[in-house]
């Protein structure tokens, strides 16, 4: 839950040096980073925001900043503005990597370099153990320079230097040099300053920033979804660019795995969102799925081919050569397709809208199906994942007798089924791997058992049903069906099973 009890506002002391600092930058490098009035309230609130999500204690510090930043809407600030505020605050992550932020994705040139200047004004000054008046910040067009001083000036200057790699590639150039404090007096023509000032309305409004809390069941619905979609997007962009690279078919299944996860959640949250939203975006994701998909089949295939035939005797090599050369030209082929698709204006026209849906609080949400009420986690996850289970259990009356088809159905729905537990697997805590390790045991099974069906298909397709080495490669496969067969009822039976419906009630009561 997002708790508004405890105020980021809190603690103007401790943090207060950093935001100190981080106005100096800005005020000293007006003319180098030539950000608007705006902007350096935007700063004040991102470096506050990310200071005390630092103090929670969590690892990623600049995912949870950005998320609270992101849980409601802000008085006084356009999307766009907080958007930019919360992506200063993801840019604090180590490695500085903007294209797989959803919350920049989604901005402008203009504003995607406001955000790119203001995260790199907050790295340094993060890295800036130094008073104010021990600092003088200097811009001209030819540069900014950041002259210091003061006992600990020689650690400062090279903390600057090792932090200062953002500044230069979104600001400009950014010279560090240390001087004595007479000297530092002398050019700055004036007394020392004091803290520069702070604008009155950011402990207003870092009063609303919402603080987390252990009770993730009470957080609303529609928000609290919006962040576990947000992070699912993150993970598909941070795969895409490895994907063109082509170094690794795991980039292309990961990618995958991440479309099918948002499709499932989206189907999933009908009723939360509005259904014209919901199609759109799941056709966004259908339509480079497929791609994906093609590519992460021709891969599978290709794998298991090669590794079949390494496992025989040297002579028997050739007889699969035909087959490898067909799946591998094949493969060039949806390769080429897929970065097509990954480079067209309808893939990021896709993009930057379902980021601005995810970087937008509100935006889409229905209202509440009882009125007077905001629907919360534990008023819709529960009645979700039983639906699921529910839907996947159906199929155990058809099992008996299923014929590949019938299993291929089965796979589907406990892969949704699957997804679903993921997505709130953060609001079902820990123990939540008791219901996904049967669960996912099955699914292997039937994974394996549609693979091989897909094998008989694929080289049909290819024209090879006459093919000596084809066949005795599929004689392999089959041989494979009867065990796979054999272990099916019982690994159906634990996740059909009366311990295995306790254990998931057990989950969903405790939300």
């Amino acid at each position: 839950m997002l708790e508004t009890t405890n105020p980021i506002a809190e603690a103007r002391a401790p943090r207060a040096n950093t935001e100190a600092v981080a106005l100096v930058l800005f005020d000293g490098a007006r003319v180098a980073h030539q950000l608007p009035a705006k902007a350096r309230f935007l700063l004040q609130l991102a470096a506050a925001c990310y200071w005390r999500t630092s103090q929670l204690g969590d690892e990623r510090g600049d995912r949870v900043g950005r998320d609270l930043l992101l849980a409601m809407p802000l008085p006084q600030l356009s999307a766009e503005q907080q958007a930019i505020a919360a992506c200063a605050v993801a840019l604090q992550r180590e490695k500085l990597r903007p294209k797989r932020e959803s919350s920049f994705v989604w901005l402008g040139a203009k504003d995607q370099r406001s955000a790119l200047a203001l995260a790199a004004i907050i790295r340094l000054a993060r890295a800036l153990d130094i008073a104010p008046a021990d600092m003088l910040v200097q811009a001209e067009d030819a540069g900014t320079s950041l002259i210091v001083g003061g006992a600990a000036a020689e650690a400062t200057s090279a903390a600057a230097e090792a932090a200062a790699g953002p500044w230069r590639e979104a600001i400009g150039p950014l010279s560090v040099r240390v001087v004595a404090d007479d000297q530092l007096a002398q050019l700055r023509a004036g007394p020392a300053p004091g803290d520069p000032q702070f604008d009155e309305r950011l402990d207003r409004m870092l009063a609303l920033v919402p603080l987390p809390s252990a009770d993730l069941g009470g957080e609303p619905i529609a928000e609290a979804a919006r962040r576990a979609l947000r992070r699912f997007f993150d993970k598909l962009l941070a795969r895409e660019e490895a994907v063109l690279r082509d170094e690794d078919s795991e980039d292309v299944h990961q990618m995958r795995v991440a479309t099918r996860r948002l499709r499932a959640a989206l189907q999933t949250l009908e009723g939360v969102y509005a259904p014209d939203l919901i199609r759109r975006y799941r056709r966004g994701l259908r339509r480079i799925a497929q791609s994906l998909g093609a590519v992460r089949d021709g891969d599978v295939f290709l794998e298991h081919v090669v590794a079949y035939r390494d496992a025989l005797p040297a002579p028997q090599h050739a007889a699969l050569a035909p087959l490898i050369a067909a799946v591998s030209a094949e493969r060039s082929q949806a390769r080429a397709a897929l970065e097509h698709d990954l480079a067209s204006r309808r893939y990021h026209t896709f993009k930057r809208e379902f980021a601005a849906f995810l970087s937008t609080p509100g935006a889409g949400n229905l209202a509440s199906p009882e009125p007077g009420i905001t629907q919360r986690m534990r008023d819709f996850a529960g009645s979700a994942i039983w639906r699921r289970y529910e839907l996947w259990r159906a199929y155990e009356a058809a099992l008996p007798a299923g014929d590949e088809a019938v299993l291929h159905q089965a796979r589907i729905a406990g892969k949704r089924f699957r997804y679903t537990l993921e997505f709130f697997a953060e609001v079902l805590g820990p123990r939540v791997d008791i219901v996904l390790d049967p669960l996912i045991a099955l699914q292997e099974n039937l994974g394996t058992l549609q693979d091989i069906v897909t094998a008989h298909a694929h080289v049909a397709a290819l024209g090879l049903a006459g093919d000596p080495g084809a066949q005795a490669y599929l004689a392999t496969r089959t041989d494979e069906r009867a065990p796979l067969l054999a272990a099916l009822p019982t690994l159906w039976g634990k996740v059909d099973s009366g311990t295995y419906r306790r254990r998931l009630f057990e989950l969903i009561v405790k939300i």
